[in-house]
């Protein structure tokens, strides 16, 4: 099964994946209102260049969005220890990607918003989430690491939009850059770059909005 999604692209400066992701979901389930990108910055809390997506998971529960997040993400300890705790996680690698490239600090103050609002599923998700998700209905919003799924080395922090879902494996909107849009990726190439550096980095946010 597929669902009919409005697709975006990634700005030129390919610093606001999470946005097109996240303007995808809204364009969904509010087809009448449009959101521009500085609207989307302001909700997503943009000040970096990466942007984790606490704040967005926030305003969308505030607009009557339910929403479903599994990460294995201990957002206690982040709250308390920030950048060593990203290192313990995922490894030095992604933590100092992350503390150049994103306001830890800023994150850090969300997480906690986020542990008093958000029903968090803290375990590893799977394939088998992102399908029973999209069978009801829900977008999912996954993390991943873009040069992995482009079968290149290193590490790229990326969100694409999971639209579909069948036994060989997902179909994707990607924002780029360069934008992808329907496109089909098996499993065994998917799961790779959504488990980087391992399965623990594996994470869902579903979305549905409550009529």
């Amino acid at each position: 099964m597929k669902l009919e999604v409005p697709f975006f692209s990634n700005t030129p400066d390919n610093f606001h994946c999470f946005q097109a992701a996240l303007r995808m979901v809204l364009a969904y389930y509010i087809p009448g209102r449009t959101y521009d990108w500085e609207e989307l910055d302001r909700v997503t809390a943009h000040t970096a260049n990466y942007t984790w997506p606490s704040a967005g998971l926030l305003y969308c529960a505030s607009i009557g969005f339910i929403l479903r997040v599994i990460d294995d993400l201990d957002y206690e300890r982040f709250c308390s220890e920030g950048y060593d705790y990203l290192v313990e996680l995922a490894g030095k690698e992604i933590a100092e990607d992350q503390r150049i490239n994103s306001d830890l600090p800023q994150e850090m103050r969300y997480a906690k918003q986020v542990i008093a609002t958000l029903p968090v599923e803290k375990r590893i998700p799977s394939r088998i989430d992102i399908t029973e998700c999209l069978e009801k209905g829900m977008l999912v919003v996954c993390n991943v690491n873009l040069s992995a799924l482009d079968n290149k080395a290193g590490y790229t922090a990326h969100f694409v939009v999971a639209i579909g879902a069948n036994d060989r494996g997902i179909w994707l909107h990607d924002p780029g850059l360069p934008p992808r849009q329907n496109e089909f990726i098996e499993w065994n190439r998917f799961e790779p770059a959504w488990s980087y550096p391992d399965k623990r980095a594996r994470n869902i946010m579903a979305f549905r909005l409550v009529t």
